[in-house]
């Protein structure tokens, strides 16, 4: 038998060669595998992409609209944060496969909006900020910064901001369109909030001028601004034009959407609320159980948006010292509240507050105080140290430490809150006056 005529080396070599082929062919076969899987997913998060444009396209504008939907229907609330995580979803995966990650402006403005009816202000803010960066003219996106600065009590930021989205639309569309008033409406609302009624009301007036004179007397947008103009008369202590208006509210309210829609019910409980803080009970408390009544027949019991009228009814309750039927009721609203927004929202801050305000009336400070200190730490996360809100939990707090002999200590979180109001409203809004008097005591 003939000897090979390869030595084991030159075969141990032969092998060698023959695998490292085989291993690069695989190597050829993978990266092509790849390619295409990731062409696959490129495909796939495109369709995503476009299927999540075209779900944005239902979060309008600030500035076509009533503002922040404060009280989001379980569809709304749903939607909105379904929106949120599949943005921030496609945007991980698009860095994932190291493509650039395409949306269009519009649908980043109405993620921005998402946020913001959410109540994410903060990550709102910096979203619309980021939009600004790319498109420093589009006006959706500065009213929604605008906006959102007004919740976070960045008074000096969000009235130029909102004054510039005023400017550019009468400039575009005329002082007349009612986007026009919407930006009239929006800039008032900072006026009011930051306790310059003098320069809201004519701004409110306005706007409740182009919309008669473009949409008609009777229409519901109308009742918006009237809506606003009764709740600053009853800021300002006119409380009988603020019934005027509110009466006028709810006549257009019906006439639209009937009476029992749920926007009769929310002006029910604003008019109710009015009359409480008046001192006409027996007027206020039907009004502000019917309100409940259409709210808890369109929404159930365990909605959200019950909790409006809970509160106040509640409040109600409270202060004509029925305390035994107004904590349940408080304490329904906060157990509802939780479960639907969790444990550290700012919604679930104001039940907190509601209950903690009973529990310190009623000489249960050691109930109250937890509370309050609770309320504080949900109301500094969610808008900053130094929001108006924070001063009012403080003083709050203040009072419990105050009647439980802890003077001292009272008196620095009395001191911190008239900082922060002074620095907010200034020397003469009645939230200053008031702590300033308590100082001085």
């Amino acid at each position: 038998m003939a000897k090979s005529k390869w030595t084991r080396n030159q075969k141990i070599a032969i092998c060698a060669i023959i695998v490292s082929a085989f291993i690069a062919v695989l190597g050829l076969i993978w990266v092509v595998y790849q390619h295409y899987d990731s062409k696959g997913d490129s495909k796939s998060l495109e369709v995503r992409v476009y299927q999540l444009e075209e779900r944005l396209k239902s979060i309008r504008s600030f500035r076509m609209k009533e503002g922040i939907k404060k009280s989001l229907t379980t569809k709304e609330r749903a939607e909105y944060e379904w929106l949120v995580t599949e943005y921030e979803d496609l945007k991980q995966q698009a860095e994932k496969l190291k493509i650039k990650f395409k949306i269009s402006v519009d649908a980043q403005v109405s993620h921005a909006n998402a946020l913001t009816h959410l109540a994410k202000y903060r990550e709102a803010k910096s979203t619309y900020r980021t939009i600004l960066a790319g498109y420093p003219d589009n006006t959706d996106a500065m009213a929604g910064l605008g906006i959102v600065l007004l919740e976070l009590a960045e008074y000096k930021e969000a009235e130029q901001i909102l004054r510039g989205v005023l400017d550019k639309d009468e400039e575009m569309l005329g002082p007349n369109d009612p986007e026009v008033a919407e930006d009239l409406n929006n800039l008032a609302a900072l006026f009011r909030k930051a306790g310059r009624f003098g320069e809201a009301e004519p701004m409110i007036r306005r706007a409740i001028k182009i919309t008669e004179e473009t949409l008609g007397p009777d229409h519901p947008n109308v009742a918006n601004g009237l809506s606003n103009l009764a709740s600053l008369f009853r800021e300002t202590g006119r409380y009988d034009e603020a019934g005027q208006m509110y009466q006028r509210t709810l006549k257009i309210l019906v006439k639209s959407y009937g009476p029992d829609h749920h926007k009769v019910a929310a002006n029910l409980s604003n008019l109710g609320g009015l009359l409480r803080e008046m001192g006409c009970y027996d007027e206020a408390e039907p009004m502000l159980r019917k309100a409940l009544k259409i709210d808890e027949e369109t929404f159930g019991l365990d909605h959200p948006i019950i909790t409006v009228c809970l509160n106040n009814l509640a409040l109600l309750l409270h202060e004509t010292r029925r305390y035994d039927e107004a904590e349940p009721m408080m304490r329904q609203a906060l157990k509802i509240t939780q479960e639907a927004f969790g444990t550290d929202h700012s919604h679930v801050a104001a039940c907190l507050n509601n209950l903690a305000l009973l529990l310190h009336e009623t000489e249960r400070y050691d109930e109250a105080e937890p509370i309050y200190l609770q309320t504080l730490k949900i109301v500094e996360k969610s808008f900053g140290p130094n929001h108006p809100k924070v001063a009012i939990c403080l003083n709050n707090l203040a009072g419990v430490l105050w009647r439980t002999g802890r003077f001292d200590e009272a008196e620095q979180l009395y001191r911190r809150a008239l900082k922060i109001v002074e620095k907010s409203y200034g020397p003469e809004h009645p939230l200053t006056k008031n702590l300033r008097k308590k100082l001085n005591e």
